[in-house]
């Protein structure tokens, strides 16, 4: 077997750029960023996401502080949340994006679900009931949820804050998400021979 070793030269940078879906569908959004702890405790994992329009202009959006132990566990959980939030504001036709392409093969019932979180998939399902609308992106493209997954780990006692408004985002996430409405591209690292 030979092992092909990269080297930074092998690296390539891509455009990638926000999609807003079609008209009448919503966008959702969702990630989750780890804290690795320092000594053995468990690191501490936040969760965000944001729901927008066709036009990309943010509807509502949250950070959560989130109470799990793997990756795969936050992932869901921080799509659940937001699921919930749409359900709880009457937004229907929810064109549900995740950078995980394992949680999303789950979710479209093209792979095994892990017994450790079924209930929050079960949920996800009932909540979404069409497997057709998730759909991966890539992590470069969802900047404005992961600014609210890093602000979810600063608020362990206010588990969820939801963002009403535009302007009641975090500065940073506000600006990101009016990059994404203009098309404004972010550059990804592609590893491999060009």
């Amino acid at each position: 077997m030979i092992l092909q070793h990269l080297t930074p030269e092998d690296e390539r940078p891509d455009e990638v750029v926000w999609v807003p879906t079609t008209s009448e569908k919503f966008s959702l959004s969702s990630a989750f960023q780890e804290r690795l702890p320092l000594d053995d405790i468990l690191g501490v994992i936040g969760g965000g996401g944001v729901l927008r329009d066709s036009n990309g202009r943010v509807l509502v959006a949250y950070s959560a502080f989130l109470e799990v132990n793997t990756s795969l566990c936050a992932e869901a959980l921080a799509l659940l949340t937001g699921l919930r939030l749409c359900f709880q504001k009457s937004y229907a036709q929810v064109h549900v994006q995740s950078d995980s392409t394992v949680v999303v093969g789950i979710l479209q019932r093209r792979f095994q679900c892990p017994w450790h979180i079924r209930r929050e998939v079960r949920q996800i399902w009932q909540l979404a009931t069409d497997l057709g609308q998730f759909f991966h992106c890539f992590g470069e493209a969802n900047k404005v949820v992961d600014i609210l997954a890093n602000i979810g780990l600063l608020h362990p006692h206010d588990h969820v804050r939801v963002y009403e408004q535009p302007y009641s985002l975090p500065q940073l996430a506000r600006r990101e998400a009016r990059m994404d409405k203009l098309g404004f591209p972010s550059i990804r690292t592609i590893k491999g021979p060009s």
